[in-house]
């Protein structure tokens, strides 16, 4: 293998390594959650089916109308966790590729995860503008960007404290 083969080897693998798992995630998660599979209603069938897996001793019953209260509660809980959950990984990925292993934080990679991360949450909500069945929301905008919110703030706390660790691995030394 030649030295320039080599070189592209590398890089690719590089770009695999780092940037792939945020294609993948942004791809198959987000753009199809955000499709007609994740349409309240196909979650709304999925919460009496996972209870009844993960609880056999739960019963369906409505007593007075509160049982269906109750999904219907729970599931806005879970859709919402889904929002701040997904865009949370989503912004991890980002920086994740952005950083490529590096160990300081890097100031234009956290803006640049920040202005990327804002930008898909925007195009996943004109996305489900554009859906037949969906519909865009102001409030699942918000989720999403607590999500990003949420991950850039860790970012910062963790590049933070690996900071201080070389600082006092520099000063017992």
């Amino acid at each position: 293998m030649t030295a320039t083969q080599e070189s592209f080897l590398r890089r690719f693998l590089r770009f695999t390594l780092y940037v792939g798992p945020l294609l993948a995630f942004a791809s198959i998660f987000l753009w199809f959650g955000s499709g007609e599979r994740g349409r309240y209603e196909t979650t709304w069938r999925l919460i009496p089916q996972a209870l009844a897996f993960l609880c056999p001793e739960f019963a369906p019953a409505d007593v007075a109308g509160q049982t269906q209260a109750s999904l219907y509660q729970l599931n806005g809980a879970l859709r919402r966790l889904a929002h701040v959950v997904g865009y949370s990984i989503l912004t991890a990925f980002i920086v994740r590729a952005i950083q490529r292993g590096e160990p300081r934080l890097k100031p234009l990679s956290f803006l640049v995860a920040t202005l990327i991360g804002i930008a898909y949450c925007g195009l996943d909500e004109w996305k489900r503008a554009l859906e037949p069945n969906r519909h865009a929301k102001w409030a699942d905008l918000e989720w999403n960007l607590i999500g990003v919110a949420v991950t850039l703030g860790g970012t910062l706390l963790f590049f933070g404290i690996k900071e201080w660790e070389r600082y006092l691995q520099k000063s017992t030394t």
